[in-house]
């Protein structure tokens, strides 16, 4: 199962889309910190991942934001024929939803502990180095 995760701080969070789940920003305010808290719940992160943990374009909140996400299938935004992730994104937009901070892979990896193990999520997030989050 492949889903793709779209964000919003407010409550308006596109009527179509019920929230699927809230993860808190800013309780863990530095990459050094997600780094020992994933490591002491036991996930492990690949070469694509630490790459992007280590640039500077990964911002981390200082402030706690709730922001609540909803799971999204490239069908549920009417791209039957699947679409580029471009394309996803601007239907996305279009139907109300946000991009998330990539923050976010982190916060959900480390709240969602009952992901299905054949699962993978895709952060609908502005890519750094080329590269998105994804949670798996």
């Amino acid at each position: 199962m492949d889903a793709s995760v779209d964000g919003s701080l407010d409550n308006s969070v596109g009527a179509r889309f019920a929230p699927w789940r809230i993860v808190r920003l800013g309780v863990i305010q530095s990459v050094a910190e997600y780094r020992r808290a994933l490591k002491r719940a036991k996930f492990n992160l690949d070469d694509d991942a630490s790459h992007m943990l280590e640039s500077p374009r990964l911002e981390i909140s200082k402030e706690v934001a709730e922001l609540k996400l909803v799971c999204v299938f490239v069908d549920d935004l009417g791209l039957v024929q699947g679409a580029h992730y471009k394309e996803v994104c601007e239907k996305a937009r279009h139907l109300g939803l946000e991009r998330c901070p990539a923050e976010v892979a982190l916060a959900l990896r480390l709240s969602y502990t009952d992901q299905p193990l054949s699962s993978r999520i895709f952060i609908a997030m502005n890519p750094i180095n080329g590269k998105l989050f994804g949670v798996e």
